[in-house]
């Protein structure tokens, strides 16, 4: 994937490419564009399949969203909207284009004294991820892969 390519989700959206807004292990993330809706959304990059992760996030995107046990929906967890097919093993996914500024990972958290979460930040990080966990785990019987304290965003002054 490149700036400026024009890539189709199988749900049949057309997106162009626009920027990298960050990268991992396994992947880049992009920032594209809807061509029709002119929406802008996030796209992870794969250039492989590690792990059989494609067939997870497929699991995922047939689930939708996740919703807690009153049917209320959990947006605390960015979830897969739509599957990119790329050359040979390579693919990606697209999802809700989040801004980041006020966020930051568990890692820098760590590391920086000043990002570290307040008491009532933590108890509400804590919260979100055992009612995803709850949900995905117990009320869907998958399992989430991919935790490390450098995908895990919040925000230290509130815990979203």
């Amino acid at each position: 994937m490149r700036k400026g390519d024009r890539i189709t989700g199988r749900n049949g959206v057309n997106y162009i490419v626009l920027e990298t807004v960050g990268r991992g292990g396994q992947a880049k993330v992009w920032k594209v564009r809807d061509e029709t809706s002119k929406k802008l959304y996030a796209c992870k990059d794969y250039r492989h399949d590690p792990k059989n992760v494609r067939a997870n996030i497929e699991q995922l995107i047939e689930i939708g969203a996740i919703k807690d046990r009153n049917g209320n929906v959990l947006d605390s967890v960015v979830m897969p909207i739509t599957l990119v097919d790329g050359q040979g093993d390579s693919f990606g996914y697209v999802m809700e284009l989040v801004d980041l500024k006020d966020y930051t990972t568990l890692k820098k958290a760590w590391l920086n004294p000043g990002k570290y979460p307040t008491p009532f930040a933590i108890c509400n990080i804590v919260k979100n991820f055992a009612l995803f966990f709850e949900r995905l785990h117990l009320g869907h019987g998958l399992c989430y892969k991919d935790v490390n304290e450098g995908n895990i965003f919040f925000n230290p002054k509130s815990g979203d």
